[in-house]
């Protein structure tokens, strides 16, 4: 059992240093493992390419219902406070 099994969250905000590689596995895991768990993703950067912003991967996690997310909508905007009031 993983401790996201143990705490069951509806919703999970995931950042990471690099989308293609750390980003993209823990998205993909949480897709297969828990599909039933809405998911968004502030893209980083590309660890193959700095300085670019990695979009194929972002393109197919938004086909898979991943919410892709600014970290001003995180930070600033509140995204998490509100995604806990909605759930309460």
């Amino acid at each position: 059992m993983t401790v996201v099994d143990v705490l069951d969250p509806e919703d999970i905000v995931l950042y990471g240093v690099a989308t293609d590689v750390c980003d993209k596995a823990a998205v993909e895991g949480l897709l297969e493992h828990r599909p039933h768990t809405r998911c968004s993703s502030s893209p980083t950067r590309s660890a193959y390419r700095p300085g670019t912003r990695p979009s194929t991967c972002c393109g197919e996690w938004g086909d898979e219902g991943v919410r892709l997310v600014t970290t001003k909508e995180v930070v600033e905007e509140g995204l998490v406070a509100a995604l806990a009031r909605a759930t309460a």
